[in-house]
């Protein structure tokens, strides 16, 4: 059941804390990704985007800001643009320096060339969208 008034077309939630985050030693079963994603999408929303976890850094910020351009593009559907956005992410090079969960020195992330293809700079957003009716 939907509010009359509607919801909003999307809601990215980059910072939403999980027991992902914490590699599961505080418990988590899932409940705390469905709940939050059922009652968003049964408020009206079209498109969820929340972390399992915070990778902090610029990626996630990028990762963002790619399915925002792609999305307001008509000829991409929600999924095809956040498809494009990871796809980019995973393939933009590195930049140590603004990605804090990085364990190295200030100098070693400087010095970092790396693509950002390992799946925790561009796995830690979750895409949920309501389908199509």
């Amino acid at each position: 059941m939907r509010l009359p008034w509607g919801g909003p077309k999307r809601i990215i939630l980059p910072c939403y804390h999980t027991a992902a985050e914490d590699a599961l030693r505080n418990g988590g079963d899932g409940h705390e990704l469905f709940i939050p994603l059922t009652a968003l999408l049964s408020c009206g929303a079209e498109t969820v985007i929340l972390s399992r976890w915070q990778p902090g850094g610029r990626t996630a910020n990028d990762q963002i800001a790619a399915f925002l351009k792609f999305a307001s593009d008509e000829t991409f559907t929600a999924a095809q643009a956040w498809q494009r956005a990871s796809l980019q992410i995973a393939g933009a090079k590195l930049v140590g320096n603004e990605e804090p969960r990085i364990k190295a020195t200030a100098a070693e992330r400087a010095a970092l060339d790396a693509r950002a293809n390992h799946p925790f700079f561009w796995g830690a957003l979750l895409f949920c969208e309501r389908g199509r009716e």
